[in-house]
């Protein structure tokens, strides 16, 4: 019996040591990790999902398809019209970038995508 019962105690030695090593290699690779700004926990992980959502939204051209609509946007705007022409917004009008020639909103060709909003513009 004492044989048997020397290898359970080897056995659970063994497994005690594998153990150990295993939550000290965890350990080490969480700490790595952390040193790295790749560890977060769950909370952290929804606040950088939902700060990556709205860069991409900031990101994504928003589309105007109303002349209502394009005559709301903020002074300093730019769109592409569907023609495929780059209009700017200022307090008189819009112009192609170089042109004098003034235009209203409604001599653009719909829908057109928003490619620029000045600071605070939505």
């Amino acid at each position: 019996m004492t044989a048997m019962t020397d290898e359970c105690d080897a056995l659970c030695d063994d497994i005690e040591r594998d153990r150990d090593a295993l939550r000290q290699a965890w350990d080490d690779h969480h700490d790595a990790e952390q040193a790295e700004g790749l560890w977060c926990d769950r909370n952290d992980l929804l606040i950088r999902i939902e700060k990556l959502r709205a860069e991409v939204k900031r990101l994504t051209p928003r589309e105007i398809t109303t002349v209502v609509e394009l005559e709301a946007l903020p002074n300093g705007g730019v769109i592409r019209s569907d023609e495929g022409c780059i209009w700017e917004k200022d307090i008189s009008g819009w112009y192609e970038p170089g042109s004098r020639h003034e235009h209203i909103a409604s001599d653009l060709a719909l829908p057109a995508a928003v490619l620029y909003l000045p600071e605070g513009g939505e």
